[in-house]
């Protein structure tokens, strides 16, 4: 009787270990971090090899695919590479600049902004800031949801690639202003009294 104990004992601690040694493996998969795919396009580039920036200009398209999908346009942007020169560390576009997002998930929103000054992309902070005049959209695609679109005015706006977050910011003498659109209802059927047929 002692050896089985003893036997089942020395069975439960080899499983103990063993799940312990997998907790990391497994805890390593779950909490491994989207690696973002950052891409652009322009007419025109002017690469300063010293500075490690591009300078790119005509028809300049911004990629970012990862937590989320993102997108920029502009007519001319900076674009300031790593040490190795292969990494974006900072992209400024320079306005009028056009930007959207598409959140994933069952229900992706799908957002859209303008500025006038510029928009600056941080690859640290995985963020879009807007600025000047920045007016932007955001469209819900949940059939249930209680606002449809909403409609956002402001002075800055900085857009969060990694959670989806959106932060609109005024000034003192334009604050920010927000309108939302409520969705439509559907029609109520009338309950009719039924008449009853004729004796």
């Amino acid at each position: 009787m002692k050896d089985s104990h003893r036997a089942m004992g020395m069975r439960t601690a080899a499983l103990a270990c063993g799940l312990a040694a997998l907790l990391p493996v497994l805890d390593a998969f779950s909490a491994a971090p989207v690696v973002p795919k950052v891409d652009w396009r322009a007419e025109v580039y002017e690469i300063d090899t010293e500075a490690n920036t591009v300078l790119a200009t005509g028809a300049v398209q911004f990629i970012y695919q990862a937590e989320q999908k993102a997108v920029m346009t502009c007519r001319r942007a900076l674009i300031e590479l790593g040490e190795e020169g292969a990494q974006v560390v900072r992209m400024t576009a320079y306005g009028p600049v056009e930007a959207e997002m598409t959140t994933k998930g069952r229900y992706p929103k799908h957002i859209t902004a303008k500025c006038d000054t510029s928009a600056t992309y941080v690859h640290e902070s995985r963020t879009i800031t807007m600025l000047g005049n920045v007016a932007g959209t955001m469209r819900q695609s949940n059939p249930n949801a209680k606002v449809r679109d909403l409609a956002l005015r402001g002075s800055k706006m900085v857009m969060n690639l990694k959670t989806g977050k959106i932060t609109i910011e005024g000034s003192k003498d334009k604050p920010a202003v927000g309108s939302f659109t409520l969705p439509e209802k559907e029609p109520e059927e009338e309950n009719t009294p039924e008449k009853e047929p004729a004796e």
